[in-house]
């Protein structure tokens, strides 16, 4: 028996790569039992073990989506992650909401206790979420200081168009005035006569075009505010004050629908009832 297995091992030893095959395919069956949880090259937490019905993997890929989560929200504080001791397990909390979960089986591999590799994953995890968000408060910062620029060329260029069409308008009244703009008479009366009705017009049309520039910076400027954090609470307000109205007014409509509807009846119903007693009359 002895001599069968030397001989089987010598003819292994004497295939080559059949040793190195083997070797490298339980390597790559023990690491597929783990699973990292990387956020821009730096390895935040290494899962080992199975929690509940969650395979490392799958553990590894629900941390990833709490982490975005936390890099998404602008008002991140460090000083939110803490470590929450359980019997088996300690948890690493951001505002009472579970980021991750540590269990023994995860330390084990690692040769550490699971208080330790608790309070090196937080002080990893608060490291590298500062950084990512110090990194993308810049990115954020330049995107909005672009979109602020991009929307005050757009404004300008709105009140520009506004400016022309409304000094297009102001030479077609002063060009046609003979044919367009004439006396105003009442009853036989003159009210105004050419001269003073093109002067009223084009108060009228200066008018107008500064009321469209006003609409135009009011529609424009709650936009502008909502685009940095700190003053989109404005931005709502000044929304409000245009949006309240009008759905005070759509309302209003909608509730003096049957009132309209009951009129309308009234309406028919009297001027067929008139008529009913006129054909009696004749």
């Amino acid at each position: 028996m002895n001599i069968q297995q030397n001989i089987i091992v010598l003819l292994l030893c004497l295939i080559p790569g059949c040793y190195s095959t083997i070797f490298a395919q339980e390597n790559t069956g023990n690491t597929a039992r783990s699973a990292s949880v990387v956020l821009n090259g730096d390895t935040v937490f290494t899962v080992y073990s199975a929690l509940g019905p969650y395979q490392p993997s799958e553990r590894a890929n629900i941390i990833q989506r709490r982490i975005d989560r936390i890099l998404s929200n602008e008002a991140f504080q460090a000083d939110s992650l803490r470590l929450f001791e359980n019997e088996v397990s300690t948890d690493v909390i951001y505002d009472d909401q579970v980021v991750l979960t540590i269990t023994e089986a995860d330390a084990v591999p690692l040769g550490r206790a699971r208080q330790e590799l608790a309070g090196q994953t937080l002080e990893k995890l608060k490291e590298v979420l500062i950084r990512e968000h110090q990194s993308k408060s810049i990115t954020t910062l330049l995107l909005q200081v672009g979109l602020t620029l991009l929307e005050l060329f757009t404004i300008l260029l709105l009140i520009r168009y506004v400016n022309k069409l409304f000094r297009f308008t102001h030479r077609w009244l002063v060009n046609r005035r003979d044919k367009i703009v004439r006396g105003i008479r009442f009853k036989g009366y003159q009210l105004l006569d050419a001269n003073r009705a093109l002067r009223v017009a084009k108060f009228l049309n200066n008018l107008l075009r500064w009321a469209v520039i006003i609409v135009v910076l009011y529609l424009a400027i709650p936009i502008l505010f909502s685009i940095f954090p700190w003053t989109r609470g404005l931005a709502d307000k000044l929304f409000g004050y245009i949006l309240s109205p009008i759905k005070a007014i759509i309302s209003s409509m909608i509730a003096y629908v049957p009132n309209l509807f009951t009129i309308t009846v009234i309406f028919f119903a009297t001027r067929y009832a008139v008529r009913f007693v006129k054909f009696l009359a004749d």
